[in-house]
């Protein structure tokens, strides 16, 4: 019989800084620490090493996950599993690189290099229901992978262009920046703990950078000079392509693209359907450039035209949270507060009728469990920015000296999230 293929699991080795330890050496290391375990739950984020000296010495966090999000499960047994090892250095430069047009001085995109170290963590701090961080990334990975071995494009479409939509807040623009960090980290070489590198998708030495396109200020006073602006944005970008690996976002994308047809009806300025052109013209050149993805974020997808959405490979909505989704981002916010000595240590369970099961359970746990659920679904309707600051302003509605506990707290966090749904109401 045909022996079954062994699972794939990537793991990132993130290094501390100024370590002068040897890639390969590390990777022994987090492979012999792996094997220890014996057992991870994926994915999975580890930052303590107490059997091992070397990795606490010199490795910041490892990062366990699966190669394709769609094969998400329980767990991993290390010596039945291939590891996919990477060793990887952040960059830790805060500000942004900044390419200002020689003409009008306006700001055409912002540019980091990654990985970059306050994307850190971005990705885990994720809260989608449906797994659809992973299926993006699994899209992005096959669409980059394809263009680089040449796939002929008239034949099967590859534009590498992928849209996400949907109402403010909800964690779009996060989702892109925590993606190409995610595919910067998988782009980078698999360090061979011992023998030969496997062979994996196709990855390169070349340098990740990452654009931020600004959309608002590709507009000019002058008229006619709109167009002109976003050409020479995109042959700025096109040159750095010929020597790196490049992640573009277009943040707020209907602000560049607004449908071609308000201007049959004198609703748009015959300069802003230039933009328009000028932009579909630019994608177009753009996927002549293999190493290049286009990353899309849209507040208004009806305001878009209707060729940039036909360019589009993927059209992913990304709706308020879910109310899984709701416990888990307020959760993780308990658990930090609790990190920092700002609430008692608490273990809250998403399923309170499922603790009625357990005999050690104390009442209070239980009671506390119940109205958590009770705030979280009070909360749908909130978008995730929303909820992530609900923390914060529970904590200064009812500041009181030393640590909460998770009954006061769980009561600050119900009021603030009234007054988060009433200024909701009214705006």
């Amino acid at each position: 019989p045909k022996p079954k293929a062994m699972a794939e699991v990537h793991v990132y080795c993130i290094k501390k800084r100024g370590t002068r330890e040897p890639d390969q050496h590390l990777a022994r290391q987090v492979q012999h620490h792996l094997y220890l375990l014996q057992h991870v739950q994926l994915p999975a984020r580890l930052t303590e090493f107490p059997t091992n000296e070397l990795l606490v010495s010199n490795v910041e966090a490892i990062i366990v996950e699966p190669s394709r999000g769609a094969g998400l499960t329980n767990g991993i047994c290390p010596p039945d599993t291939q590891l996919r090892i990477h060793v990887l250095d952040l960059h830790a430069d805060t500000l942004p690189q900044e390419e200002v047009d020689d003409e009008s001085q306006s700001l055409l995109y912002r540019l980091w290099q990654l990985p970059h170290q306050p994307y850190d963590g971005l990705w885990e701090s994720l809260e989608f229901d449906g797994a659809i961080a992973y299926r993006l990334l699994d899209y992005a990975l096959t669409t980059w992978s394809l263009a680089q071995c040449g796939l002929n494009t008239t034949l099967v479409t590859n534009n590498r262009l992928l849209l996400l939509h949907g109402p403010p807040g909800t964690g779009k623009t996060t989702l892109c920046r925590a993606l190409a960090q995610r595919l910067a980290m998988r782009q980078s070489p698999i360090v061979p703990a011992d023998g030969p590198t496997p062979v994996s998708w196709p990855h390169t030495d070349r340098p990740v950078f990452f654009a931020e396109i600004n959309s608002h200020s590709l507009f000019s006073k002058w008229f006619s000079e709109s167009g002109k602006l976003v050409s020479r944005a995109f042959d700025k970008l096109r040159e750095l392509a010929e020597v790196a690996t490049l992640i573009i976002l277009i943040d707020e994308v209907e602000s560049l693209t607004s449908a071609r047809a308000n201007a049959v009806h004198g609703n748009e300025p015959s300069d802003a359907v230039r933009v328009v052109n000028a932009v579909l013209t630019e994608l177009d050149k753009l996927r002549q450039c293999p190493s290049v993805l286009v990353l899309a974020t849209s507040n208004l997808t009806n305001a878009i035209d209707t060729a940039l959405l036909d360019r589009a490979d993927v059209c992913q909505y990304i709706g308020p949270p879910t109310e899984g989704a709701i416990f888990r981002i307020l959760e993780s916010g308990v658990q930090e507060l609790a990190r920092i000595g700002m609430i008692k240590p608490v273990t809250i369970d998403q399923d309170a009728a499922h603790l009625l099961s357990h005999s050690s359970v104390c009442a209070q746990e239980l009671a506390a469990s119940a109205d958590f659920a009770t705030v979280v679904q009070r909360c749908v309707g909130l978008s995730g920015r929303a909820l992530r600051k609900l923390p914060i302003a529970a904590l200064a509605l009812h500041a009181q000296n030393g640590p909460l506990t998770l009954a006061q707290y769980i009561m600050a966090l119900n009021d603030a999230a009234d007054h988060a749904l009433h200024n909701q109401a009214r705006s």
